[in-house]
Formats: structure tokens, sequence, C-alpha cells
């Protein structure tokens, strides 16, 4: 197959299937993250600045990061076309979530993790950890923030209703800090909670993996505005005790909620901000007109779509990769990216059978009631 990126249109409602972006880096020692032990006072919180020489070298951070705010070792950072009451906010809110635990903050420095901010009028390939990451055309309008090892969220987010930032730092949390370093064992801790809640109807069309079912039920407990009918941290209590003791055992159940800007303008932090003058998004030339494409195969100006043929599932057992390769050779194979979407007015069972990542996949597709459409 081809290095271009290979999509593969079938239906439409869209499901993209690629590998989360996960970087090789080593795990520095506690004492090796620079400015981990300096202060930062949420009342007294500094102006961004270019990221020092030091931090620039130990997290291996990009000449388009030019502001940096200090968390206690862990990095928010923004172009110089973020506003800086952004950057503010978001340190901010990190701390005010997380500020109790210092050796949160320290286990994301220390896996050089960081919280970047995208610009109104940026996209997530900005981000210099993006830049080569596959399917652009669509994350680029679909996501204005992520959580993981390069977390990140939006500029205008951070001034309308926080969630992103919130949300996609509970990821982080989670998937990095907690999971890597401090509690090896809260990742299945979480999943049994999630499935036993589920299995009672719990959660039902709001959280479709249990990631998500943290990353929302840490957002109701701060009081973010969200997707999910449930708003406060006694109702989630009510309605999910068991994930309610989780998040207590890792953020604690203390009075922080989190409040609109436009309610707090009084904070220091925010003294001259104009919430009338916050920007909201302008797409880069182009970026809306390839996402169109998604949605308007029909439109095809660049010969992007292809289709597969259908194999029979009696087929299932001639289709396995003949050519065996080394080791070696198995990292040196061209990705392809696969794009699904649906657009038949009908539910689809989407199921992947991953034989080897590096050589082969199978997918099996089913209309509901189950009825193989193709593999």
């Amino acid at each position: 197959m081809s290095k271009h990126l290979f999509r593969y249109f079938v239906f439409c409602g869209i499901i993209i299937i690629c590998g989360a972006f996960t970087p090789v880096v080593g795990v520095a020692g506690a004492s090796d993250v620079p400015f981990a032990n300096e202060p930062f006072d949420v009342n007294n919180i500094p102006e961004p600045v270019p990221p020092p020489k030091e931090v620039r070298d130990f997290f291996d951070l990009d000449p388009f990061y030019q502001q940096w705010i200090n968390v206690e070792g862990y990095p928010v950072l923004a172009s110089a076309n973020v506003s800086p009451y952004a950057v503010k906010e978001t340190a901010w809110q990190i701390k005010q979530m997380i500020g109790h635990r210092s050796d949160i903050l320290k286990a994301l420095a220390q896996l050089r993790s960081r919280f970047s901010i995208i610009a109104h009028n940026e996209v997530r390939s900005d981000l210099p950890e993006f830049r080569d990451a596959p399917l652009s055309f669509y994350y680029d309008v679909r996501q204005r923030g992520g959580g993981g090892w390069a977390t990140f969220g939006s500029e205008e987010q951070a001034f309308i209703s926080g969630s992103v930032g919130i949300h996609e730092i509970a990821h982080a949390i989670h998937g990095i800090a907690l999971d890597l370093l401090i509690d090896p064992t809260f990742d299945n801790r979480l999943k049994t909670l999630f499935y036993a809640a589920t299995a009672r109807g719990l959660w039902h069309g709001v959280t479709p993996n249990y990631s998500e079912y943290w990353a929302e039920a840490v957002t109701v407990w701060f009081h973010v505005p969200q997707l999910s009918p449930l708003k406060t941290r006694e109702a989630l209590k009510a309605y999910d005790p068991d994930v309610a003791l989780l998040i207590t055992e890792v953020f604690g159940d203390n009075d922080w909620r989190y409040t609109p800007i436009r309610d707090r303008l009084h904070l220091p932090h925010l003294q001259g901000f104009d919430p009338e003058s916050a920007p909201w998004v302008e797409f880069p030339p182009g970026v809306e007109e390839a996402y169109e494409e998604l949605r308007n195969p029909a439109i095809n100006e660049r010969n992007e779509w292809v289709n597969l043929p259908p194999y029979d599932p009696s087929m299932l057992p001639h289709l396995n990769e003949s050519r065996n390769r080394s080791q070696a050779d198995r990292y040196s194979v061209d990705w392809t990216d696969i794009l699904v979407a649906n657009i038949i007015d009908a539910e689809i069972l989407f199921y992947w059978v991953n034989g080897c990542i590096y050589i082969r996949s199978i997918w099996r597709i089913q209309d509901n009631p189950p009825r193989s459409l193709s593999i």
C-alpha cells in the first residue's frame, strides 16, 4: 500500500482508526525537572514568558512555543498568537484541580508531558507534537483539545467554559501520571468500575469507553458544563457513587467548583480581561474545505477516495498475509490510515480483529440486527 494517506469510504458517521500519539520518552528523576520546586500561587500568577533554556532542553520544546507558565514543574505552553489570559487561566484551572497533589504535577513533568494551548486561529497540526500526525484534515476541524502525553486545549475554550482543559487534563492524570508512575492499579480499577456502571445501565450514550467515563465524571465533579445530564458533584455521588469515591481518592472532596469566567473577573489573573473581546475559532484557509470532503465524497477533487472490494465472510480463512516479515522489517512498513463513515440510516456494528498491527488486520462490518456486510 502507498505511504500516502489512504481513505476507505464505506459508510458515513465517521469512525477514525488510528494509533494514539505516545512518544518514547525516558522518565526523569523528580530532582531533574526544572523549576519543579518553585511554588505556584493562584493569586499571583505571573505573565507568561518564553520558556527558559533549561525548560526548552528538558522538554525538547520547539521554537513555536513562545509563552510558558510553570505549574510546579508542569509546563503550560502556547505560541505568541495566544492571549496571555488564556495561558494564565489554564494554569489557574490546573492548579485548582490538582494543586494539592504535587506528586501528580511532578509525575507529569518527569514524563515530559505538557499542556499546550492552540490559538483561536491555529489548529492541532500547528502544534509541533502533532505536525506529522495522520488524519490532520479531520482532527484539525473536529478536535480543539486532547488529553495524554501532549495534552492540549484551545484559547477560545479557556474563555468560554473550561470544559476542554479540565476534561483533557483528567485524561493526562489518568493515562500518564497515575498509570505510568504513581498507581499502576488505577487503570484496572477504573475499568472495573466502568464495566460495572455500564452493566447497570449508567452513562448510556455519554461515555463510550472507560477513559471517557473517567474524564466526563471528573468534569461533572468540578461542575464544568458538558454533555452529561449530571451537572453537580452531589448528583454524581448519588448517580455513580463508586466513580465518585475514585475521584475523591485522586482529587479529594474540596470546595473548588468551576464557575464561568464572567463571574470571576475580579481575580488577579483576569484583571484587564474583557470577555467581549474573546476570540472565536478562525480556521486557516483550506482546512474546512478539506474536512467537507469527508462529508461529501462526490467532491473528490484530490482523487483521495478509494473503494475497496468487499469479501464474503467465507473468505476469512484465506485473508492472511502470505509474506512473513522479519522483526526489523515490521517497523519499516508504510502505514495506512483508514477512515470509515456511515451514510445509511441504520446502526452499523464495526469489528476490528488485529492479528498483527505491522502485517495485517481483519475488519468485519455488520448491520443491526447482525448481518455481515463485508470483511
